[in-house]
């Protein structure tokens, strides 16, 4: 897809639903970065019910206090489902967030998409390849995003600087 056209340059089986996993937070970033812009110095306390889910994570740990931009980090780079359990509980909880992240489909003109959690875990959520192309092009314009994603590796530091996720 081309990136200022959103003109599909090549597609194959571009309309056949599958689950959609990972690629689940890269609307969970878009809808902190687009919804909560202004948030993103936010202190999160992290709470056991936030991080208590399967898959990968960053190990974030009960009671460390970090901030939106490094969970975003965490959620892009490092492609932890504990960030994104904790950005959605922080913006309002799990079924909220993840309305915002189906509102957020329907405004982009996205007919075969649905989530059903921040990280992917729920394979009852779909997309397609053409979809996530539009997703993926058009998070690429989000300066913030293209940020954190052109960075091939960090260090995520808690507030205090006591917890580091490598």
């Amino acid at each position: 897809m081309d990136e200022k056209s959103f003109y599909e340059l090549y597609s194959k089986n571009a309309d056949q639903k599958v689950a959609i996993a990972s690629t689940t937070k890269i609307m969970t970033a878009l809808v902190v970065l687009e919804e909560y812009h202004d948030k993103l110095n936010d202190i999160v306390t992290i709470t056991y019910p936030m991080i208590n889910i399967e898959g990968s994570d960053i190990q974030l740990r009960p009671g460390e206090k970090i901030t939106v931009e490094n969970l975003l980090k965490g959620l892009l780079i490092m492609s932890g489902n504990d960030t994104a359990y904790s950005l959605a509980a922080h913006f309002g909880g799990k079924d909220a967030f993840v309305q915002k992240m189906n509102e957020k489909a329907i405004f982009l003109g996205l007919k075969n998409t649905h989530y059903k959690d921040p990280a992917g875990l729920d394979d009852e959520g779909y997309s397609t390849a053409r979809d996530l192309a539009v997703i993926a092009t058009y998070a690429m314009r989000n300066q913030k995003f293209l940020e954190i994603v052109k960075t091939p590796e960090t260090i995520i530091t808690s507030e205090d600087g006591l917890v580091s996720h490598e």
